[in-house]
């Protein structure tokens, strides 16, 4: 607490810039984790979707035929523009 009795002022301007710097890590970490997730996404999923897709369809029948042969159709940069 300082001399005015008022306890938010102490650590002053420093203590408000580190506070400021980590929640900017924190943002642009989540911001990279994101990143990086989309990439995962974009390298992996068109060639594990054609892999198993068969066994997705034998999976769920129900699934109307219209959505495997829409879900079969989409290429990488249809994909890509979506992620």
């Amino acid at each position: 607490m300082n001399s005015s009795g008022d306890e938010r002022a102490v650590g002053g301007a420093a203590e408000g810039a580190v506070e400021g710097a980590v929640e900017g890590a924190v943002t642009l970490g989540l911001l990279a984790a994101w990143a990086l997730h989309d990439l995962e996404e974009l390298a992996t999923l068109p060639g594990w979707w054609r892999r198993n897709l068969p066994a997705l369809r034998e999976r769920y029948p129900a699934v109307p035929e219209a959505v495997w042969r829409r879900a079969g159709s989409v290429d990488g940069r249809e994909f890509a523009v979506a992620v």
